[in-house]
């Protein structure tokens, strides 16, 4: 979980995109690594796929959408408009 080191005040930044958050002053790397762990342990545990991103958000993204749509059918959705 690098990447939390790394751009820990970029995801607090954007901690609302989704949903509206309260301010969180408690949330520490600590907390948000060990939060992320329980996501993932559960989504696991789950059968789930879980991707973790080490470095390049957009680039795992991208590798995310080409596994499960396939370039022919991301065309048409994209001209078909």
């Amino acid at each position: 979980m690098e990447i939390i080191d790394s751009h820990f005040a970029e995801i607090r930044a954007h901690r609302s995109d989704i949903e509206t958050r309260q301010e969180d002053d408690n949330c520490t790397i600590a907390s948000l690594k060990e939060d992320n762990r329980k996501y993932i342990d559960g989504f696991m545990s789950a059968g789930e796929k879980v991707f973790l991103i080490k470095a390049d958000y957009e680039q795992m993204i991208e590798s995310i959408i080409d596994l499960y749509i396939p370039f022919s059918e991301l065309q048409e959705e994209m001209y078909v408009r």
